[in-house]
């Protein structure tokens, strides 16, 4: 562990399972010992949560967001030697200029963890996150190809940095008693091509959990194991423990690369069957920590090989839980650390 000295903001969002959370516990469990968090929706009228509002009148939310930003830099003299903004969707490059001026002494980093070029989707980016990418000093992101790009594109310094687990919420849990044996757990979001997949696997014992599920069509096939919510922490953890496989369903903009139940399936004890990719490849070994499909054929034969040989798939567990550790967002912040505080 480090001795670190020198004040951090960590600007995005407050929820407690955030990956804002999670890097400040890590910037934490490393010796920095000033970390700040703003929460840019902290306080928010509940107009302003409102989802249509949200959908057709973003600019309003990032306007409170960016005053929110304005108004705490006014207000802290220039003490922040890092801000590290995660995606930062709200923020204009006229005010990212501003608010360098409020704080000429720190070091600007981006954490983002979704695809900056991704404009399809209204989640992952926009025209602020595109005219910013050169403003900061360094940018962080978890995919070599967008990486390669980001040079191409100007951004002064581009940091590869994987997802990762997070220590206090990313944990085994021991099961009572297996309720369900063949049970195959999938975590995630709804989007029409996972939906397509799994119909394809109704003949297997399913639990699905996430948000928007509702939109899963009438005649999907697994509509009873929908659970139309998130889970996190130790509810998840406990979905993990009674699953015999952890399915991991990579969309488009992981493809080639991994996403971030890469890590926080092994690391909370599950058996991770996952798109095959040469990244995971590299984290876990394919047949010796994880197991991995290409094709909805290939995934097929590869639960029934699973469920057929269980000896082998509790090692290809074990051995994935072995491997998980060095992995986590303590890790990350002390690479970090390393990396851009010298």
């Amino acid at each position: 562990m480090s001795n670190t000295s020198f004040p951090i903001l960590i600007v995005g969002v407050g929820q407690r399972t955030s990956l804002e959370q999670m890097y400040l516990r890590a910037f934490q469990a490393n010796g920095c010992r000033e970390v700040d968090l703003l929460d840019v929706e902290a306080n928010q009228p509940d107009w302003l949560r409102n989802r249509l509002v949200n959908r057709f009148m973003p600019e309003v939310g990032n306007n409170w967001a960016s005053q929110r930003l304005l108004t705490h830099l006014r207000a802290c003299n220039n003490r922040y030697r890092w801000i590290i903004i995660f995606k930062g969707m709200q923020f204009s490059r006229h005010i990212l200029e501003e608010c360098r001026r409020l704080a000429p002494a720190a070091l600007w980093i981006n954490i983002n963890p979704d695809d900056p070029y991704n404009k399809i989707s209204r989640a992952a980016s926009n025209r602020n996150v595109i005219d910013s990418l050169s403003f900061f000093d360094a940018y962080c992101i978890w995919s070599h190809l967008i990486a390669d790009r980001l040079r191409k594109d100007g951004c002064k310094k581009v940091i590869y940095l994987p997802f990762g687990y997070d220590a206090t919420y990313h944990t085994p849990h021991k099961p009572q008693h297996k309720v369900s044996p063949g049970l195959i757990s999938f975590i995630g979001s709804w989007d029409q091509e996972r939906e397509a997949i799994l119909a394809q696997l109704a003949v297997y014992d399913f639990c699905i959990h996430g948000n928007r599920w509702d939109r899963a069509a009438r005649a999907f096939p697994l509509s009873s194991s929908l659970s139309f919510r998130d889970v996190f922490g130790s509810e998840m953890a406990a979905i993990i423990a009674l699953s015999d496989i952890c399915l991991n369903l990579l969309r488009p903009q992981n493809r080639g690369s991994h996403n971030m139940r890469t890590f926080e399936l092994p690391a909370m004890g599950g058996l991770m069957l996952t798109l095959r990719t040469a990244e995971q490849q590299d984290f876990f070994p394919e047949n010796d920590s994880c197991f991995m499909y290409a094709d909805v054929a290939e995934l097929k034969a590869k639960i029934k090989y699973i469920l057929a040989n269980k000896q082998e798939a509790d090692q290809v567990r074990v051995n994935g839980m072995e491997r998980v550790l060095v992995h986590s967002y303590t890790n990350r912040a002390q690479f970090l650390l390393k990396e851009l505080a010298g």
